[in-house]
């Protein structure tokens, strides 16, 4: 990670990463673990939707009768179909803490999700049915409650009807807030004015909004809807924060929220992680054996150690180790040149290093089960979860 002057603003930034960072865990650990052979169980899970509509039940007929390529196809697709779900389970996660950690530094106070039903009550707020709120909090005694949605440009209708279905339910019930309650849905990534558009008129039409109320959202304002409630449709970050600035008299910083993200978007574990195991998995499924077995099968024959020495200085120590290797590396790489192919054990390397780390397995006496080297390449802060 790109280092920034202002290391104390920056620190606790980076457990906005936890939720991914568990992701690369779980799958750096399945490709060390047992040749690899967890990364299959994922076909177990194919469900029938999928089975029809990409006509995986007829590969897996042809791969009952041996066709190599049919059978790495279902195991291809289910490693895909899991990642992407879940990266999309967990994008949530961080864009929620990476705006809780910005407005806290901004003398937000973030209320824990834990408490958002306990906290609406001591509002006078009272639901139906649970809610979902993505960031919650109170500057001084005023209370904001922000929605957010990645773009503008996804999901259907009813996807966007959701952002408001808290303020449906408290109209509905009659139970409304003791203290003016700023609402804002805040649309992360803007890409386009029609897709703005078309937000704020499924909203409208869920509120029975009239036209120049919708017009007030179109302009970026902030709409009274009654009963306490001030609404507002907010795109990218600038917006927000200057409407929050606007509202409760406090200054958001948008040029270091945009350093932060920018820095947080600089890490490597992950993708890094997804693009080995998919060139892998064809050798786990066609051949039976990846380059994870014959790193770990090398490992152990040249003597090499990974331990809390090695760990702690895994940039130099990966690339020692691969030259090493690379002498008695006899099978294929997925890369072709001398200088990839040896970049690529050196990536091999690292990742068997993040897998000690966590406690998957342990070279020689090192205490290196309680190291966490997470952030692979630049890394100075300790992920840790």
């Amino acid at each position: 990670m790109e280092e920034l002057k202002d290391e104390k603003f920056l620190k606790p930034f980076i457990s906005t990463l936890k939720s991914p960072l568990g992701l690369a865990k779980r799958i750096i650990c399945e490709a060390y673990t047992k040749s690899s052979e967890q990364l299959k169980e994922y076909r177990e899970h194919l469900d029938p939707i999928k089975r029809m509509v990409l006509g995986l039940s007829s590969a897996e007929s042809n791969a009952d009768k041996g066709d190599y390529l049919a059978n790495y196809t279902l195991y291809q697709f289910a490693f895909q179909q899991f990642f992407q779900s879940s990266l999309r389970a967990r994008q949530g996660n961080v864009l929620d803490e990476a705006l809780s950690r910005i407005l806290g530094d901004s003398k937000i106070s973030i209320v824990p999700k834990r408490q958002h039903k306990e906290t609406l009550h001591n509002l006078g707020i009272e639901t139906t049915t649970k809610h979902d709120i993505d960031v919650f909090g109170f500057s001084t005694d005023k209370p904001l409650i922000i929605q957010i949605r990645s773009r503008d440009d996804i999901g259907d209708t009813t996807a966007k009807g959701s952002l408001v279905e808290l303020v449906e339910d408290i109209r509905n019930t009659g139970k409304f807030p003791q203290e003016p309650l700023a609402y804002l849905i805040y649309i992360w990534e803007p890409l386009n004015r029609q897709q703005r558009q078309a937000l704020i008129n499924k909203v409208g039409s869920a509120l029975n909004l009239s036209d120049k109320q919708k017009r007030t959202l179109e302009s970026g304002g902030v709409l009274s809807i009654g009963h306490n409630i001030h609404l507002g449709v907010m795109c990218g970050a600038p917006e927000l924060f200057q409407t929050i600035s606007s509202l409760f008299g406090i200054k958001v910083d948008v040029t270091k929220y945009s350093e932060v993200i920018d820095t947080l978007s600089h890490w490597d574990d992950l993708w890094l992680a997804y693009a080995t195991i998919t060139l892998e998995l064809k050798n786990l499924i066609i051949k039976g054996v990846t380059n994870f077995d014959i790193l770990d099968r090398l490992l152990k024959e040249e003597a090499i150690k990974l331990g809390e020495k090695e760990l702690l200085n895994y940039k130099l120590s990966s690339s020692a180790i691969a030259l090493k290797l690379a002498l008695a590396w006899k099978e294929s790489t997925p890369l072709i040149s001398p200088s990839s192919q040896l970049n690529y054990i050196r990536d091999l390397v690292l990742l068997k290093m993040a897998s000690v780390a966590v406690g998957n397995q342990t070279y020689g006496k090192s205490s290196s089960k309680d190291i966490y080297v997470k952030d692979l390449f630049e890394g100075k802060y300790g992920f840790s979860e």
